[in-house]
């Protein structure tokens, strides 16, 4: 015929008619008994209709639709024809008449598309085009009644799976559960009734229960949908869904490997779409999602995959906010670390969350505590001390120990900030040269991450009081012995360079007025200021570490004779040790001696001639403070005499 309208419905006019009489066909086949082989070729017809149905509605046009619309009025009446026109065309062309569709799908002859399938397919359209909201509530009511009759539990599946995206984006959460709700009742009905007739076609899931395979699928496709609709400014949300009975019954019935996939998919939706949360039954039934994914991993899983779980759980945990109740959030803290005792990450960041709530009193209080406020601050950091030493990386367990240390002392709690001091130093002697990270068995040489640790470590320790007992510079000391039982390389000078680290620490003891303070907490220099005896210990600390630097140099340099790297290492370290001494201390004759001994043996070896010019600046600067103070003309004298001598 001509014309592209008639073409189209032409060629669909003879389908139409095919389908017609494929339908009655089907009832003989019925009556004969022979529906395996008939099956077979219902499906064939079915997709041949699908096929020219699309091609008849290859513009998708309105026009278009109308004219297939009014040719299966008047030709055909079969649901499989209008489930296909459904699919075919865009919701836009029929959001408007929803009602009308419901009416027509009533009236279509079924035939071995069932009318609530027809409904699936015109949800599936619906979803980027909805129904007028005046016209909502009856086309899922009339619809749903429908598809609530459908005893075939995998075609019951695939139709809840249509219809889950169409509720997460344009209904609410009373309706998204009832439909959960639903589909959990029609899968224990299959499971209890045994539905699936043969037991290798089976999927066991949870438990002793077993659910038909075709099953898996669809429901696979309704997390899929629920977790998509969470992300993609759904209505319902996906929070208010998983505390839902039928929700954790609809995982439940998943195997073990599968609903971990899936459990780790909906708390990666949740934590990147949702803000903080204080709701006790949220929090509860993610973190039983949580439980999930921790338990299912052993020593077989890869250690990105632990990773990746470490870190969506402590994306949670970080949201978990009672505002004041800060009691609260502790005792949810103390529930992670019970829960998620295999995962070091997470243990790190529960105990970064625990100090965080001691500050947050401090806070609160305005550095004031209370009994209660006090107590509560003691327990977060007995919660501290308690869950470090679980974590297996020996530097998370230093820096830690090192954070809590100085959550300690900002609230005023001087012993425990000695035992997380003390902790630090412990591990330095326990740590190995090489250190095995992960289970993949990578390795990590531990001199480098130490030697940078222990400078941030030394500035923690300025304002930590000395001990009644053991004396103003005990941690410093040691720190001292600890580091010199750590196996150092000979000729790396890492150790040297450490214990040359240590000036400005005792430079800062040695001050009337220490580089910074800590509120309410009374430093060396509060509590020993003006004492001869303090000073005396001081000065002898200071000689025994530089005596052991000067033994470490000379190694060094005994080494560096048949090795030029070495040599030029020691030229090195030297540089370094001058600009400590000429930055921090007031130098005597002996001292500026030594000064000049050292820069010419550094220059002979090839030292760097930035940092012995560097030095040399910061030799005029300190000639030039001595001049404007015009406290000591031979403090001067002797800068200028020493730059004299570098030149």
């Amino acid at each position: 015929r001509g014309g592209r309208r008639h073409g189209a419905v032409g060629l669909l006019e003879h389908v139409l008619a095919l389908a017609v009489r494929a339908a009655h066909r089907e009832d003989d086949v019925l009556v004969r008994g022979r529906r395996a082989l008939e099956g077979r070729r219902d499906l064939a017809r079915a997709e041949q209709q699908h096929h020219v149905v699309d091609a008849a509605a290859r513009d998708k046009t309105k026009d278009t639709f109308t004219a297939v619309l009014s040719a299966y009025r008047e030709h055909c009446g079969s649901s499989m024809v209008l489930k296909h026109i459904l699919r075919a065309f865009p919701g836009q062309h029929f959001n408007q008449h929803a009602s009308s569709l419901v009416a027509l799908t009533k009236e279509a002859s079924e035939s071995n598309v069932h009318e609530g399938e027809v409904y699936a397919a015109l949800a599936s359209s619906l979803v980027e085009h909805p129904p007028p909201k005046s016209q909502r509530m009856s086309f899922l009511n009339e619809s749903w009644r429908v598809i609530t009759r459908i005893e075939d539990p995998v075609k019951f599946a695939r139709c809840a799976a249509s219809f889950s995206e169409l509720l997460m984006r344009h209904y609410s959460e009373r309706e998204v559960t009832i439909l959960l709700k639903d589909l959990v009742r029609h899968l224990h009905a299959a499971v209890e009734s045994g539905a699936a007739e043969d037991v290798d076609d089976l999927t066991i899931a949870a438990g002793p229960r077993r659910l038909p395979a075709a099953c898996v699928p669809p429901l696979e496709r309704v997390m899929e949908l629920l977790t998509r609709g969470a992300t993609g400014g759904s209505n319902a949300k996906l929070g208010n869904i998983i505390t839902t009975e039928s929700f954790m019954e609809l995982m439940d019935l998943f195997p073990p490997e599968r609903k971990s996939e899936l459990c780790k998919q909906l708390m990666d939706s949740f934590t990147k779409t949702h803000g903080n949360t204080s709701d006790p039954v949220v929090i509860h039934a993610v973190l039983e999602l949580a439980r999930t994914l921790h338990d299912g991993l052993d020593s077989l899983s890869v250690e990105d995959e632990r990773r990746q779980i470490a870190t969506i759980i402590s994306r949670f945990v970080h949201q978990i906010d009672f505002g004041r109740d800060l009691e609260q959030q502790l005792n949810v803290l103390v529930d992670c670390r019970a829960a998620f005792f295999n995962l070091d990450v997470v243990k790190d960041h529960l105990v970064s969350a625990a100090a965080t709530l001691a500050m947050r009193a401090h806070g609160l209080m305005k550095g004031r505590h209370s009994k209660k406020t006090t107590a509560f601050v003691k327990a977060c950091l007995a919660f501290c001390h308690i869950t470090v030493p679980s974590i297996d990386n020996p530097f998370s367990r230093m820096a830690l120990f090192q954070l809590c240390g100085q959550v300690a002392i900002v609230n005023q709690c001087l012993p425990q900030a000695d035992t997380f001091f003390k902790s630090v130093i412990q591990e330095i002697p326990e740590l190995p040269a090489v250190l095995e990270i992960g289970s993949d068995g990578k390795s990590l040489p531990t001199e480098a991450p130490l030697e940078r640790f222990l400078r941030g470590f030394l500035a923690a320790l300025v304002v930590v009081p000395g001990h009644p007992d053991h004396g103003p510079f005990y941690l410093a000391q040691g720190l001292m012995k600890a580091t010199s039982r750590y196996p150092w390389s000979d000729t790396s000078g890492a150790k040297t360079r450490v214990h040359i680290a240590m000036l400005p620490l005792f430079a800062a003891f040695g001050q009337r007025k220490l580089p910074y303070t800590v509120a309410r907490v009374e430093s060396n220099d509060r509590l020993y200021a003006g004492d001869d005896r303090y000073m005396a210990d001081l000065r002898d600390f200071v000689g025994t570490t530089m005596q052991e630097i000067v033994a470490q140099l000379t190694t060094l340099g005994e080494l560096g004779k048949s090795d030029p790297v070495v040599a030029g290492r020691q030229a090195e370290v030297i540089v370094l040790l001058l600009t400590q001494l000429v930055s921090h201390f007031d130098l005597d004759a002996a001292a500026r001696a030594l000064v000049v001994k050292l820069a010419m043996l550094a220059r002979r070896n090839g030292g760097d001639s930035a940092g012995l010019a560097e030095l040399l600046r910061l030799i005029k600067t300190r000639a030039a403070v001595a001049e404007e103070s015009g406290d000591s003309r031979h403090e001067w004298a002797g800068y200028v005499a020493l730059e004299k001598a570098l030149r």
